[in-house]
């Protein structure tokens, strides 16, 4: 039964083979195309969570489909943004701080250099 089937794939990591075999099951595809979303919703959202193992939580990737749903409201986008300009704000805090390390160590690589070339 099709509610049988689709609790397994839920209590189940999510991978790959999954995802494309759920999306090319006829009785399947269509529970998904009357929930408005298309195999390639399916195997776009997989791969933008995918972190590389190929496997996503089964509740990620259920959370990811309900977030693709619906229209990006101001306050969504606005997070976004904020967030996305406190990440390139450390970023380039970090790349600032790096390039101070990279200069103190070079300078003390030069002195200890000389102090050796000393001895």
């Amino acid at each position: 039964d099709l509610d049988s089937d689709v609790r397994d794939l839920m209590s189940r990591l999510v991978d790959v083979v999954n995802v494309t075999l759920a999306a090319t099951q006829l009785q399947v595809m269509n529970q998904w195309l009357l929930l408005d979303f298309r195999p390639d919703d399916l195997s776009e959202l997989f791969t933008f969570l995918d972190d590389g193992t190929e496997e996503i939580a089964t509740s990620d990737f259920f959370a990811g489909l309900l977030r693709m749903k619906g229209q990006a409201q101001g306050k969504d986008v606005y997070r976004l943004q904020t967030a996305v300009d406190l990440l390139a704000e450390d970023f380039g805090s970090f790349m600032a701080e790096h390039g101070a390390v990279r200069q103190r160590l070079s300078l003390r690589r030069s002195v200890a250099s000389s102090r050796i070339g000393d001895l």
